[in-house]
């Protein structure tokens, strides 16, 4: 009996420790966390943003704010009726030294109640 409880215990957590089987963000953000400028001026940062085609996708903004002195820059782009979307965005910000909040911001209309809901994800980028 104690074999049996622990062969399903261990295999509970194997299958909700495998991330595969977890839900999808549906928005995410990366990029290298350090980019150096050349002596003081900007740096090219380029953040790739994953998102989750969806029909009810409508908007999705993406901006970098400097925590510490830098500047704040955002680009968007609209999805008309969910269409013309693609899953991969590479977006490139031309930053001056400072920390960084990237963050990405998917708004989608639901089906249920046709509320908007916002999906986010960001990372700290630091500028050298």
């Amino acid at each position: 009996m104690k074999l049996q409880l622990a062969l399903v215990a261990g295999l509970f957590f194997l299958l909700t420790a495998d991330p595969s089987l977890a839900a999808k963000p549906q928005v995410s953000i990366s990029t290298n966390r350090s980019f150096i400028s050349f002596v003081g001026r900007t740096a090219n940062v380029i953040l790739i943003v994953r998102m989750e085609v969806h029909e009810g996708n409508r908007r999705l903004k993406v901006s970098c704010d400097g925590i510490d002195g830098g500047v704040f820059v955002s680009t968007s782009r609209d999805f008309s009726q969910g269409k013309g979307q693609a899953k991969i965005y590479d977006i490139g910000f031309l930053l001056t030294p400072a920390t960084y909040r990237c963050e990405a911001v998917l708004s989608r209309k639901a089906e249920e109640d046709g509320k908007t809901k916002e999906f986010t994800s960001f990372v700290e980028v630091i500028v050298h």
